[in-house]
């Protein structure tokens, strides 16, 4: 797999100059792919995480990752997964980084020429989880990347104070990466058309247990659409229609690796956080949305599948979300 990541990033570095279809169209096959009959079976849907692809880009997919596994196995793994791939910048973000930009709607503009082309059916931007560059899909920056973690919930119904947003589970799924519940809050793209239809159903079953998905990003909009894990939705002891008047979450802003926790940081705005597992200390920032925000569903949580992506999040409309707080996760993918 450093194989694949390596051959990545020297094709990213030659085709600055490229056409952006000339460079989409290469990827497929700068990719080591398994199990190539199952990803004939599915269209490709490309999901935009938390950057834009400007001059250059990190790809990963969900075959990357199951390079070596049975063909079943990654079969059922592509049926599980929504999304088949992410894109993130290839450069952190700094005052020498090239190709990036915090601008959200020249971002989310994006998406109009990647789903213009017969190779991608669908694209939309998440605010989830910093970008991932590392050499190899293996390498072990892959679990330093934070995702959003939920801190606390208030709504005038249920119980969320007896709810737990640890998620030790997930510690188990795969690399160490976070051990806390994770939130996504999802652009105008991910609420109808193929991720609609994949947030509803997996195969012939229905994912939601409770509600409905929005049929449109206005509705979702309308409602500050919330969509539940069912172990949270219990644990709060609510439901279909109630409502959060605030939500506060985490994002990262900064981290030290093993070999310089020792020294701590020079400016860090929130709490420093150290991860036993992973060895890595971050400097963690609370940011607060206010509601009102309606639960429209409750879906399932189903078997873990791409750690890329992480497990059974929170998922909230982005309409929820400032200019100003788009633009501090954009600066801190």
């Amino acid at each position: 797999m450093r194989k694949v990541g390596n051959r990545l990033d020297s094709e990213n570095k030659k085709s600055k100059k490229l056409p952006l279809k000339t460079r989409l169209l290469s990827l497929p096959d700068n990719l080591i792919m398994a199990g190539k009959g199952a990803w004939r079976g599915r269209e490709r849907v490309l999901a935009v995480f938390a950057g834009v692809f400007m001059a250059s880009l990190v790809i990963t997919t969900v075959l990357a990752y199951a390079v070596g596994l049975s063909g079943a196995f990654l079969q059922y793994s592509l049926q599980e997964s929504i999304f088949d791939a992410k894109v993130d910048f290839a450069d952190d973000p700094g005052s020498d980084s090239e190709g990036r930009t915090n601008d959200s709607v020249l971002w989310e503009s994006l998406c109009d020429e990647f789903v213009s082309m017969d190779e991608f059916t669908d694209c939309g931007i998440v605010y989830g989880r910093q970008g991932i560059r590392v050499s190899g899909f293996f390498d072990e920056g892959f679990i330093i990347p934070q995702p959003l973690n939920v801190g606390s919930v208030e709504g005038a119904t249920g119980d969320w104070e007896n709810v737990s947003w640890d998620y030790r589970e997930a510690l188990e799924w795969g690399p160490p990466i976070n051990g806390e519940r994770p939130i996504r809050f999802y652009g105008d793209g991910i609420w109808d058309g193929e991720f609609g239809d994949r947030h509803s159903v997996v195969g012939d079953s229905s994912r939601l247990i409770y509600g409905s998905w929005p049929s449109s990003a206005a509705e979702a909009a309308a409602k500050g659409a919330v969509v539940l894990p069912s172990m949270i939705a219990s644990e709060a002891g609510v439901s279909v229609n109630d409502t959060i008047s605030s939500l506060t979450f985490t994002y990262v802003t900064d981290n030290l690796g093993r070999e310089n926790t020792g020294q701590g940081f020079d400016n860090c705005a929130g709490a420093e956080k150290f991860n036993p597992e992973s060895g890595v200390v971050y400097c963690v920032v609370n940011m607060t949305v206010e509601g009102p925000m309606t639960v429209v569903a409750v879906y399932q949580e189903g078997t873990p599948t791409n750690p890329t992506l992480l497990f059974h999040p929170l998922m909230v409309s982005a309409s929820v979300l400032s200019d100003e707080q788009k633009l501090i996760l954009m600066d801190n993918d």
